[in-house]
């Protein structure tokens, strides 16, 4: 699997206080960054552009804004999906 994979599979994990998705399966461009996801998820649920969203991996970390999702991908996925999860509190680390 190359960096410049073209498409990613999704799947947003709600942790701590954060809002359920609806759909939480996604297919996204692999070049878009952490920082876009993080606006995506906002719009999604309707959280203002102020408030705090905390992505994690692993349930362990986070990553910075400017990591690749395909770069994420190629180093964390187990399966066909990257697992992310999403939170507005800080949940792990």
């Amino acid at each position: 699997m190359s960096e410049t994979q073209s498409k990613i599979n999704l799947l947003l994990k709600a942790a701590g206080d954060a809002p359920i998705m609806k759909q939480n399966n996604w297919t996204v461009e692999g070049d878009h960054t952490i920082a876009w996801l993080v606006a995506f998820i906002k719009k999604y649920l309707n959280i203002d552009v102020d408030s705090s969203l905390f992505l994690f991996m692993n349930q362990s970390f986070s990553p910075s804004p400017d990591h690749t999702l395909s770069s994420l991908h190629q180093c964390f996925t187990t399966s066909d999906k990257l697992v992310i999860h999403y939170s507005t509190t800080n949940a792990w680390g």
